[in-house]
């Protein structure tokens, strides 16, 4: 298969994808895809309380709590 046909065929297969799903239904879907993928993480880096940690360490100077 050439770089042309294969292209042909991506955009042919493209359209019917797009053609495939109501608007509505593909944001529901990525909302879906994007609650699940939160749900998924073990860390919880940016946290209130963590953000709330760290401006008081470097209110403090304590520059160890940040590293």
């Amino acid at each position: 298969m050439t770089d042309e046909e294969f292209s042909a065929l991506l955009a042919c297969e493209e359209q019917k994808r797009a053609a495939a799903w109501d608007p509505l239904e593909r944001w529901k879907a990525i909302q879906a895809a994007i609650d699940w993928a939160e749900s998924q993480a073990t860390v919880r880096r940016n946290t209130p309380a963590r953000c709330i940690e760290l401006e008081r360490a470097k209110l403090a100077g304590n520059d160890e709590v940040t590293k």
